[in-house]
């Protein structure tokens, strides 16, 4: 199975903090191969255009700093229109990511009857044929993205009709809501394991997050901040290049320098888009380990709380290897 040869344990059991960490750089060892490969085909050309609209962002912004331009409605025009490309080419690749990470998950631990792995070697596996196993997961995808939108669409509704009945900005009022608000994310991060790893509708699926998240709240703020901060210092680190392109660009702006025409450079250009598409890049690739880690936090839960459906949601895996497998899809 790749750079390790070790025994899979099951999807849904029960973990310790140690055992969703191991379960989930076990699963990072051996499969990183695949794993790139498939991110890099499909996510690489949305990165490469996503590149484009932030280094246009960052470009026009810095740019009339330097020019003291007064086409306000220009700029905005600009901004808007770069900035709305970026969220959506974002949400395009979360929606690739998350269908890629967790097609793989499933097959992974996916078994026969007696218990050996259905695919013994996932780094043979092509793209083409991964990719009617990606594609079945899409619809989650979605499920997962709009459920997300859903709740921070109320929750800022919610925030909104709070200050308009108190008609104040109290500060009281503004930490007790970003304290609920913080409270809440834990629970929604089990958004995403919930429609991927199981059949169920919209708002059962939005009702079992949040139960279970609130129930497992300490384990998925433990799992997620390990492994967040582990990817955080690896995607920081490699964005330094980038970032100082950024303030290059900022510093010679503002200081209205002769060397602002330096950075419209084709040279530099292309040294700012490449260190932006490294950056976006490596940013995805780090929020799979913490896909990885939510998912098994979710198979934790599931084993914990709903003991009566476990053995059902174990065999959904051998389900989806088959039928992905009997779908025509070329």
């Amino acid at each position: 199975m790749g750079f390790i040869k070790h025994q899979i344990s099951p999807f849904f059991r029960r973990r310790k903090f140690s055992d969703k960490f191991s379960d989930t750089t076990d699963f990072i060892t051996a499969n990183w191969r695949p794993l790139l490969k498939m991110l890099t085909i499909a996510i690489l050309p949305v990165c490469a255009i996503q590149a484009l609209s932030l280094n246009n962002l960052t470009s026009m912004m810095y740019g009339e700093l330097a020019s003291d331009s007064d086409d306000t409605m220009g700029i905005l025009a600009g901004f808007g229109l770069n900035y709305g490309a970026t969220m959506i080419l974002g949400m395009i690749a979360s929606l690739f990511l998350i269908s890629i990470v967790y097609a793989l998950m499933k097959l992974y631990h996916a078994t026969n009857e007696d218990g050996t792995p259905v695919n013994e070697d996932l780094t043979k596996m092509t793209f083409k044929e991964f990719l009617p196993y990606a594609r079945r997961q899409m619809g989650a995808a979605w499920k997962s993205v709009l459920a997300f939108m859903l709740f921070f669409v109320v929750n800022i509704l919610l925030v909104v009709a709070i200050i308009a009945v108190l008609q104040a900005a109290n500060i009281g009022v503004f930490m007790i809501l970003f304290a609920w608000f913080i409270a809440l994310i834990p629970p929604a991060m089990l958004l995403i394991p919930v429609y991927s790893f199981e059949p169920i509708g919209f708002w059962a699926g939005m009702r079992k997050a949040f139960v279970y998240g609130f129930k497992t709240w300490g384990g998925i703020v433990a799992i997620t901040f390990v492994v967040g901060l582990i990817t955080n210092v690896i995607c920081g680190f490699l964005s330094v290049p980038y970032m100082l392109t950024a303030m290059a660009k900022a510093f010679l702006a503002i200081e209205n320098s002769d060397g602002f025409s330096f950075v419209n450079t084709t040279w530099f250009s292309l040294i700012s888009y490449l260190s932006a598409l490294l950056y976006i890049y490596v940013c995805y690739v780090g929020y799979s380990a913490l896909l990885i880690a939510i998912a098994y936090q979710y198979g934790h839960a599931c084993s914990a709380l709903d003991i009566d459906n476990f053995d059902h949601e174990d065999k959904d895996f051998d389900d989806f290897d088959k039928d992905a497998t009997n779908e025509d899809n070329f």
